[in-house]
């Protein structure tokens, strides 16, 4: 996840941010397909092992570099990787998009900096295979266009083999960047709060007994902590508690973390245990009470193969796989969800509905974000989700809940990837 550091920007400019059309510009490039992509006699001598138990599986490498201090290599993005037929052509047809500094304005060293393509071939457990050699383009002689237009591009190599691809070069403005930067809450939240208040104001009138002014209501929140699934059935229990004496309804906000995020996550996707559809905290407790008796080793079991093919195919398009990927696979077992190759699978934005209600506490997921070889009382920041984004409140950066799996650089998405499924949001939380 790329965000916007103190480092990067002062705090004035990541709360009121503007970005210099002199400065940077947006660099788009689509990889549009490769033709005659055949491995030749030699390659597969080389490595036999591979070319009889893996198939050859093409992706495009694409990283913009710059000579110049602190920008050699300052991004990377790669295609999902395409198992290659008997024709050797390939249609990737997927957008990047890159934000380079404009040196050649600005009379910085090193210009805007040079485009790398590259063909690889992927492997499964190895290390990718080099397929063609690097193709470079020099930034500076694409011409910069005020609208989105593009420039074709091929490159050549091997035996008749070839990429097309295409570039746009424009400048970037406020209007193209894809986060938000302040310390305000979303204007969605603010929305959605005020509509609680509402309901907070009635429910605290019922508890005091007497009329409470609707400016005179306090902002209530829910904190529960965290421990695995001891603590998702305490936040179960606690929930019924807090129904039962009328305490929930007087609440603008629910805030979870590690254990009590799994129970947050299955209260809002009311479509696994629900009779009318509707969050409803008592059927949330009997369901999560149901799951957690089949849970174990012989569950893991049962579905290691769905979760290796899941873990194959996020490492295809791109993604980094630890260990946090199969224990979302797990939880995402566990509380019966589909995983995120599969049709109805659960995403965090598809809480919004029931959010838009107020007929529940404002949601709110939590983690610390840790550093390399920082211990993390010296160095972690605080994350917050919620069904619209995700952010750090401490740089005054957020992004839209569905860019978490896609890259960014610089407030701008440079690869959409689809929304990673609850299941991993749950093992990335606890």
């Amino acid at each position: 996840l790329a965000h916007y550091s103190a480092v990067q920007l002062p705090m004035a400019q990541q709360q009121n941010p503007h970005v210099d059309d002199k400065t940077a510009l947006r660099l788009d490039v689509v990889v549009k397909s490769g033709q005659n992509l055949k491995l030749s006699f030699w390659q597969k001598l080389k490595d036999p092992i591979h070319t009889l138990a893996d198939s050859f599986d093409a992706f495009v490498s694409l990283e913009t570099s710059r000579n110049a201090p602190g920008y050699e290599a300052f991004s990377s993005q790669r295609t999902t990787a395409i198992a290659v037929g008997d024709s050797g052509n390939v249609d990737w047809n997927e957008t990047f998009s890159f934000v380079v500094p404009d040196g050649s304005e600005s009379g910085e060293g090193g210009g805007r900096g040079t485009l790398t393509l590259a063909v690889f071939d992927q492997h499964t457990v190895l290390s990718d295979k080099p397929f063609s050699s690097d193709f470079k383009i020099n930034i500076d002689q694409l011409t910069v266009t005020q609208e989105k237009v593009f420039q074709k591009q091929s490159f050549q190599f091997g035996d008749n083999a070839s990429i097309s691809a295409e570039t746009c070069l424009r400048k970037l403005t406020e209007a193209t960047v894809d986060m938000r930067f302040g310390t305000d809450l979303n204007p969605k939240e603010v929305e959605i709060v005020a509509k609680r208040k509402e309901i907070c104001c009635k429910a605290i009138s019922k508890l005091l007994g007497k009329d409470v002014l609707a400016d005179k209501v306090p902002v209530v929140s829910i904190v529960a902590s965290g421990g695995g699934f001891r603590s998702m059935t305490a936040t179960a229990g606690s929930a019924q508690g807090l129904k039962d004496t009328g305490l929930l309804d007087c609440a603008t906000y629910f805030s979870s973390l590690s254990g009590s995020t799994w129970y947050l996550s299955n209260l809002l996707c009311p479509d696994l245990y629900s009779k009318d559809g509707k969050p409803d905290v008592d059927q949330c407790a009997d369901y999560l009470k149901e799951c957690c008796a089949q849970m174990g080793a012989k569950l893991f079991l049962k579905n290691a193969s769905d979760y290796v093919n899941e873990l194959k195919r996020r490492r295809k398009i791109g993604l980094d796989i630890s260990l946090v990927d199969l224990w979302g696979c797990y939880l995402a077992s566990v509380f019966k969800m589909v995983i995120n190759e599969q049709p109805g699978a659960k995403k965090v934005s598809q809480q919004r509905p029931y959010t838009e209600t107020a007929e529940f506490p404002f949601p709110l997921y939590t983690g610390i974000h840790v550093h390399k070889n920082n211990a993390d009382e010296k160095f972690s920041d605080w994350m917050e989700f919620s069904p619209y984004e995700q952010g750090y409140s401490t740089f005054g950066s957020f992004m839209k809940v569905e860019d978490l799996a896609g890259r960014s650089f610089k407030g701008v998405v440079c690869q959409q990837r689809e929304e990673l499924d609850v299941g991993y949001m749950m093992g990335l939380w606890g």
